[in-house]
């Protein structure tokens, strides 16, 4: 798995750019991301947030929505 985390987060910091996007795919991401700090365990997730900056923003945003099942999503955090 480890060799393509860093493909996978890219992928979703692209994804997340796209202004296009709605909150399916903000949700997405978060599950994604969430998926990943599960499998990898909490050690290595922090190794590879600390030089992305994205997921503040995605998270940021998951808190910000009137969705409740969004902010529920982006709790993992």
């Amino acid at each position: 798995m480890m060799p393509y985390v860093v493909h996978v987060l890219q992928l979703i910091d692209v994804v997340f750019k796209d202004k296009n996007g709605d909150e399916g795919v903000t949700k997405a991401a978060v599950v994604v991301m969430d998926d990943l700090v599960d499998v990898l365990g909490p050690n290595i997730s922090i190794m590879l947030f600390k030089d992305r900056t994205f997921h503040t923003e995605i998270l940021g945003e998951c808190f910000r929505s009137g969705d409740a099942q969004l902010k529920e999503t982006a709790t993992w955090t």
